[in-house]
């Protein structure tokens, strides 16, 4: 039968990105290879947690998923379970600008047909994904910071070929072809799908004594401390991509990237909203009637506002360049100053009775 990405995850169909994206978080904190230890069943866990994510986590695939994931019965009894006419025909119209029916046939199988998966992608490490938290001001400026990994490297002892001598032999799987053939029975009848061989993953050779550090698979897992270059204006869940910084590639392949989730602590000073900053500054009455000048707090610094007479509560006013630096751009954005009147709730006997005399006065 189809996997179902939703009950892997323990979702409902109706989940939004967000909840797939914490269900996906917690399940692959719990099932990850430092936690089992090398457990086969939470290896099987892991990976199935990731290709769960992999589809629900892409709007595009989630939607063809949705639309044709719970009719693809991959056995070779069933072929397509409930596949009717008209369904092939929506499929083939979201798929018209592909060159024919191999492309068609890789839609279904992921890559079948007469077509070989590419060595290299399977080679490729795969993207990890990292948190780190950062204060406002370090957010303004830009800063440096240091966070901790987890994540696999090669293998040292064996330098990642996974042979415990540098020995390779051929793969008895695939008898070192690096390709295996295998009969699809769909609604359209039986074809033979050419896959990458699973063991040796398309290089027809394996270890002759596999590595006892590895395991064969020539990388382990290893905690380090890496260096993540904040950029300054930077905001909240924006990510950095550190390339080559992921999961170390099998056997020599390339490393895949490390993507770094950033969270900015708020500041309590402003209200954001992009590179510009808001702030609320109150005002007394005679400065409002009369006019004068308030102090006011910047990012980094104190400036001097002039208050024009007859200002009223709930004007706001522009200080141009005193925001947060624009991320990838020139320039800052603004600082916006909204004033209110401020009311005095005690007032001494001669406070009261000046206010009486201003008030005849007025």
């Amino acid at each position: 039968m189809a996997k179902d990405y939703y009950q892997i995850l323990g979702i409902n169909k109706g989940a939004t990105a967000e909840e797939i994206k914490q269900a996906y978080r917690k399940l692959a904190l719990k099932y990850h290879p430092d936690k089992t230890k090398g457990d086969a069943e939470g290896e099987k866990k892991f990976k199935e947690i990731n290709e769960a994510y992999q589809v629900l986590g892409n709007e595009s695939k989630r939607r063809q998923y949705d639309q044709y994931g719970q009719a693809f019965d991959g056995s070779t009894r069933g072929g397509f379970s409930g596949f009717r006419p008209e369904d092939f025909s929506r499929f083939t119209q979201d798929f018209g600008d592909m060159a024919g029916f191999e492309d068609i046939f890789d839609a279904f199988f992921g890559g079948g047909g007469r077509r070989r998966r590419n060595p290299e992608q399977a080679h490729r490490g795969s993207d990890i994904e990292g948190h780190l938290q950062v204060t406002f001001a370090e957010a303004a400026k830009g800063v440096k910071k240091k966070m901790g990994i987890n994540c696999s490297r090669i293998c040292e002892v064996c330098h990642g070929s996974g042979a415990a001598d540098g020995k390779l032999a051929t793969c008895d799987k695939c008898g070192g072809h690096g390709e295996l053939r295998v009969n699809r029975r769909t609604i359209l009848g039986t074809f033979a799908q050419v896959q990458m061989c699973d063991t040796c993953r398309g290089t027809g050779k394996k270890p002759a004594k596999a590595c006892r550090t590895c395991r064969g698979d020539g990388k382990v897992t290893k905690s380090e401390t890496i260096e993540v270059d904040i950029p300054a204006g930077i905001d909240s869940n924006q990510t950095i991509k550190l390339s080559g910084q992921g999961e170390v590639g099998w056997r020599g392949g390339r490393s895949g990237d490390l993507y770094i989730v950033v969270t900015v602590l708020s500041d309590s000073r402003f209200e954001r909203r992009g590179a510009d900053l808001y702030r609320t500054e109150g005002l007394s009455y005679p400065i409002a009637v009369l006019g004068g000048e308030i102090k006011i707090d910047a990012l980094d610094e104190r400036l001097t506002l002039k208050i024009p007479a007859g200002t009223g509560g709930g004007e706001v006013f522009r200080l141009r360049g005193k925001g947060l630096p624009r991320l990838d751009q020139t320039g800052h954005g603004d600082l916006f100053v909204k004033v209110e009147i401020v009311i005095p709730r005690h007032l001494t006997l001669k406070q009261k009775r000046l206010l009486e005399d201003l008030g005849e006065e007025l």
